[in-house]
């Protein structure tokens, strides 16, 4: 199965096509993989720059069987720029899409780097506020909104603290550069025996291959943290 995956949900984009065996619980392998910092720039570069993944891997879009979307939390224009160039390519090739939350990317991700069988993913949607979900052998929680400063003790309650928390993983992608540090530290202070996975960015091979494992329904949609604060004329939320 070959996959175009693209990723927006934090300032370092990625993008990947993975030839994917839906049999093996090995980890696939990327045909292409890349990340970059686009800023203002994302929905001008997407075309150009997904035509040049494809022609690395040496493929056509006519070979892709599927396609992967973050979606969200994230920034409101990268998220929704990635969501609609994915769902416009699956109308235009009749290929289904699918859509994985950044949190369930994240915490995955930090059980693969961390050898850890449980973790939790943090989130920042801004206000002073975080986004967490935690990801354990039975599956995702629920997503949980969480203040800033409480973090280090909503962690210990989540994690069971002391010795329980060695069984855990935290993933701080999507914090600032500034806050996960201080978080970090946080934590050593409490004497939590938490592991905080070190990627700083979300991989677009771990995230192909748990759209793999999805079964296509509804096409992608944005994961909001609360409303959209932009207004469409008249005062409408965008949808």
């Amino acid at each position: 199965m070959l996959i175009l995956t693209l990723d927006a949900c934090a300032p370092l984009c990625g993008a990947a096509v993975v030839d994917v065996d839906p049999q093996s619980a090995a980890m696939p392998q990327a045909l292409w993989c890349d990340q970059n910092d686009f800023g203002r720039d994302l929905s001008e570069r997407l075309a150009p720059w997904v035509q040049a993944g494809l022609g690395a891997a040496n493929k056509a879009p006519s070979d892709l069987d599927r396609l992967c979307v973050s979606t969200g939390p994230g920034g409101f224009t990268g998220v929704r720029a990635t969501i609609a160039f994915i769902r416009g390519l699956s109308l235009a090739l009749d290929i289904p899409a699918v859509g994985v939350t950044a949190l369930h990317a994240a915490a995955h991700q930090a059980q693969i780097n961390t050898g850890r069988r449980n973790a939790v993913a943090l989130w920042d949607i801004k206000r002073g506020e975080v986004m967490a979900q935690t990801l354990t052998p039975n599956g995702l929680g629920e997503r949980t909104i969480v203040p800033v400063n409480d973090l280090p003790s909503w962690l210990g309650k989540m994690t069971g603290g002391g010795t329980d928390a060695s069984a855990w993983a935290v993933s701080l992608i999507g914090l600032t550069a500034m806050a996960r540090p201080a978080l970090s530290q946080a934590l050593q202070n409490a004497g939590s025996d938490l592991c905080v996975d070190p990627a700083t960015a979300l991989d677009p091979v771990l995230l192909t291959a748990l759209g793999a494992r999805q079964k296509p329904g509804e096409p992608p949609s944005p994961l909001y943290a609360r409303p959209p604060d932009a207004k469409l004329p008249g005062g409408h939320t965008p949808p």
